[in-house]
């Protein structure tokens, strides 16, 4: 198992000294609380989850920003940016699934449908059978 990658040639990295596997985990501890502090805050009932998710959220950017320093002010901005754009779209998407049920809604679509099986006045099994009735180039594709 351990020779597998190096015969599909995948890049090998070094192993880490042993030595050096308690600095690793002491600068790495910071990071591995977060869901201690997500569960954790959950399960004490100290937060709700969407709340556990904005404290997550703050605290991942506290981490990047103080912590490791990977975060500058530009690369926040980026982050900001990307973030917006991605709530654009969604919101769209939203207002689009609004809009549709709105229009299904004034329209009685589900009126419509429930009529439609309540004429044939079937029995819970017998919808499939007869479901080549309600639409009629169902026939036409056996």
């Amino acid at each position: 198992m351990a020779s597998w990658p190096r015969s599909r040639g995948f890049p090998i990295e070094e192993a880490v000294p042993f030595r050096a596997l308690p600095l690793i985990i002491i600068r790495a501890f910071p990071a591995l609380l977060m869901p201690i502090i997500l569960l954790g805050g959950i399960y004490s009932g100290i937060f709700t989850p969407t709340e556990a998710a904005a404290v997550s959220a703050l605290y991942a950017l506290l981490l990047a920003v103080f912590a490791y320093r990977v975060l500058g002010l530009r690369s926040f901005w980026n982050v900001v940016i990307s973030s917006m754009k991605t709530t654009a779209v969604v919101t769209m998407v939203l207002c689009g699934a609004f809009i549709f049920n709105y229009v299904i809604t004034v329209e009685r679509v589900p009126l419509m449908v429930f009529q439609a099986f309540d004429n044939y006045q079937l029995e819970t099994l017998a919808i499939p059978d007869t479901a080549e009735h309600l639409v009629p180039a169902a026939r036409l594709y056996p």
